[in-house]
Formats: C-alpha cells, structure tokens, sequence
C-alpha cells in the first residue's frame, strides 16, 4: 500500500477559509488512491493467474468453477501442470500451465472441451501397437467421450517439451497431438497434428525414440472402398533447434510391421479379415505393395505396426495370434521413415 500525503497552507492554522479548500484535495486524493489500489490489484491476479487460450469470457462461467491442477511435470527450468481452465459458456477446457518458482506464467488450453471438471484419471493405449499404455484424463457423457494425455520429451540437452494428445468422439474417434515448450516464459506450441475430419476411422499416435527424435504413425482406415488398401506411414522427426522445429528424416528404419498372409489382393485381405469372427486380426491393417514393397504387385497382407527394437511386444503378438487360431504365414518387415500424411506436407 502507498501513503500519500498533502498538506495545505499552515496546518496551525484552522480558520473556515483553510478548511474549505483542505475537503476538495482530500476527496481527489482519495479517488487517487483507491483507483492506484484497483488497478494493482488487478495487475497482481493477471501475473498470477493467467487467462487461457479460448477462454476470453471466464468471468462468466455458469458454474462458479476455478481452476483445477491435475497432473504435475517437473523439468529443470520450471514445471509444466496439467489441469483444467475454469468452465465457460461453451465449455471446460485442458489447460497446459508453465511454472516458474510455483508460479503460473503462462498457459494453453486444448481445443476439444468437457462439459464439467468431472474427469476421471486412469490409462489410456493410443493403438497402433505403439508404446505402453499412458497415464489419462477423461470425461464422458451421452454420445461423446474426450481423453487428454500428456508426458514429457527431451529436445535437446536443455530443452523439455510437453506432449500432448486428445482423442474424442463415439463412432469415429479423432486424435490430434500438440508439443508446447517454454521460450522467454511463454508457452509456445512447436508442433500440432490432428487427423482429418470426417465418418472415418483413423489413428495416430506420437511416440519419443530419443533426445530429439519423435515419431509420427498415421494410419487411414480405406474401408468404404473394399478393395482398396489402408494407408500407414511412419514419419521420424528431427528436432532442430536454430529454427525451432521438427524437420523429417525420411529413408531412415523407424518401426517393425509384423504381416500376415499373402493375398491376391487388398480386397481378399480385408474379406479375411472381416471373416475373423474371434477378432484375433480386427486391429490389423490392408496393406498393399504401395506400402510393402517386398510385396508382388497387386498383393496385399495385414500388418501391424510396432517401435523399431521392440522385439518383445513382437513376440508376444506372434504368440497371441497362433494361440488365437491364426495360420497365415508371419513375417517382419522393417518400415522406413515416409514422407508426412498429406495434410502435413510441406
């Protein structure tokens, strides 16, 4: 608080004319200080509790509801804290904070939003056969489901980035993934993918191989058209850091795809699969030479994708599917890093 004093003419002196002109300083500098004391007030809850990204009308959230810290990342620098931004008319939004010191300095919300703060924390497997199942976040109504997933990934011996991924819907269930890293204590988001929109069924999902290195499965589901293939590819990323991005590195071994069978045709493979009543082969894709080059052409098999060196998962699959009925002949075939999904390219 700021004192502020004023003294008018000889303060021994108490005639009636002194007294007429002290009231009308008394009263501006009151009006000073209290509007000094409103303004500081609300500079001191902005540093502390910064607003979130689409979420300008926070203050009239239906609700009454604040801010809820869910899950918490320690780095070097400071901390990243997941949580959820205080509800608003159009909905409750997953909110990445940047501490520093404990301190909230900036913030970003997740585009997909929940209805109410009412999330459930427990395990989520992004498919694809990729990585182990991850800690999540997630809220459920009628008709849609949302889950928000978050870890940490070194891009450089200094650097940490918050990897964040969203999947939401019912009968066609879409993913998008945001990288944010802290830069001059502001959030800033490096990296986004999300699938594309429409009644298809796709996945994706990101996966850290290193300090650096991140890669990018993507698989489109072809079925509306039964003789045609899926389309998979595996993209590795390199992070750079002189022009704070992730650059491609295509021609490079990133992933194993176990197959199975050798069909006359894409369209013989989805038939077996749509055959497979047990589901032993329902999370495989139809795959032709176009992805397979060590296919005849025209050929198509079923595979599934998994981390390059992660020969146990592999085994375990092999085992699943024989003790499952499968006879189809097994093979392993590595993957290439390909060229991003096209609504990536450059």
């Amino acid at each position: 608080m700021v004192n502020i004093t004023k003294t008018v003419g000889d303060q021994g002196n108490n005639s009636s004319e002194d007294v007429a002109l002290v009231q009308p300083y008394f009263i501006v500098n009151l009006f000073l200080v209290l509007f000094s004391f409103v303004i500081l007030v609300s500079g001191c809850n902005r540093n502390e509790t910064p607003t979130p990204a689409n979420s300008d009308n926070v203050a009239k959230a239906p609700d009454g509801t604040k801010y809820l810290a869910l899950e918490h990342f320690e780095t070097k620098k400071g901390a990243f804290e997941l949580g959820m931004a205080p509800c608003t008319a159009e909905g409750c939004a997953f909110e990445v904070r940047w501490l520093e010191a404990s301190k909230p300095v900036s913030s970003i919300a997740m585009p997909n939003l929940a209805t109410t703060q009412d999330v459930q924390k427990g395990t989520a497997n992004l498919n694809m056969g990729v990585g182990p199942d991850l800690p999540a976040w997630s809220f459920s109504e009628d008709g849609y489901f949302l889950t928000t997933i978050a870890r940490t990934i070194m891009l450089d011996a200094e650097t940490v980035g918050l990897l964040l991924t969203q999947y939401y819907g019912w009968d066609h269930v879409k993913r998008l993934h945001r990288l944010v890293v802290p830069h001059n204590g502001n959030l800033v988001m490096v990296w986004d993918f999300d699938e594309s929109a429409g009644p298809t069924w796709s996945a994706s999902v990101v996966v850290a191989k290193s300090v650096g290195q991140m890669a990018l499965f993507w698989g489109f589901d072809n079925g509306h058209v039964p003789s045609d293939a899926d389309r998979l590819s595996v993209t590795l990323l390199k992070w750079d850091n002189t022009k704070w991005k992730f650059i491609p590195e295509l021609g490079k071994k990133v992933a194993t795809l176990l197959t199975l069978g050798n069909f006359n045709t894409p369209g013989d493979a989805r038939k077996f699969r749509q055959s497979d009543t047990k589901g032993c082969v329902s999370p495989y894709w139809v795959l032709s030479s176009d992805t397979i080059k060590i296919l005849p052409q025209g050929h198509g098999v079923l595979g599934k994708v998994f981390v390059l060196n992660d020969h146990a998962r592999v085994e375990l699959e092999k085992k699943r599917l024989i003790d499952c009925g499968i006879k189809l002949k097994l093979s392993v075939v590595d993957v290439v890093s390909s060229p991003m999904p096209y609504e990536m390219r450059e």
